[in-house]
């Protein structure tokens, strides 16, 4: 059988979108939406301790402590022990997105499937509308250029979960082959033009900025 190269960039795709959803048992880890804000500012920021993103998230220390330990123990974080030294605990999003195995067995309760996607997917939810809503209220202040660029849009298409699933792989395979040109042509430095324009992140030096694509797919909820 001839498999031509588009079929295999949607495969690989596929592969790629189902390795960033948690495998159901680790589901529960990102239950909590403060774990999912923590672990996103670990994604976007790089390292940090339990303080800096207590006063980066506006929470409680201690509280972001523990929920660090959550995700320790459910794999997604490390401790970045190159970092750091006995005052200041330092923590990290290992290479690939999560971390080889867990640093603990985490204790499993009895939620299903369902329901711990459910709550791992409400929990992205508040961290992907608090990001929106961010980046709105900073849009004022990009040159039209960028403002002409970022948008908002719903699409509503009949599909089978077999099609769904292959729609996220070439999204998904979309957004790499972006980021990957985007490696390719940036510049050794990562200097910026400054600190960006109230509330957006700045322009590195060759034009590039961090931009955010967030990606939702669903079943329309019944009407009436």
């Amino acid at each position: 059988m001839v498999t031509d190269s588009k079929t295999m960039d949607s495969r690989s795709g596929v592969a790629r979108a189902r390795q960033r959803v948690p495998a159901p048992d680790r589901l529960r880890g990102l239950a909590h939406p403060v774990r999912v804000r923590v672990l996103a500012a670990l994604r976007t920021a790089g390292p940090s301790t339990a303080t800096a993103l207590a006063q980066q998230l506006g929470l409680n220390s201690g509280a972001t402590s523990y929920h660090l330990r959550q995700l320790a123990a459910y794999g997604f974080i490390v401790e970045a022990n190159d970092l750091g030294n006995r005052r200041d605990r330092y923590w990290k999003v290992p290479e690939g997105g999560e971390a080889p195995t867990p640093t603990a067995r985490p204790e499993r309760g009895p939620v299903g499937d369902v329901e711990a996607r459910s709550a791992y997917l409400q929990a992205r939810l508040v961290e992907q509308t608090d990001a929106a809503q961010a980046a709105i209220e900073a849009h004022h202040g990009l040159g039209r250029e960028w403002s002409e660029v970022s948008d908002l849009s719903t699409h509503i298409v009949n599909l089978t979960p077999e099609r769904a699933e292959r729609l996220f792989g070439d999204i998904a395979h979309l957004i790499d082959e972006a980021g990957r040109e985007s490696t390719d042509a940036a510049p050794q430095t990562d200097e910026t033009t400054g600190d960006g324009v109230d509330g957006a992140a700045a322009e590195h030096t060759d034009g590039t900025r961090p931009f955010v694509v967030q990606v939702q797919g669903f079943v329309s909820p019944a009407v009436g």
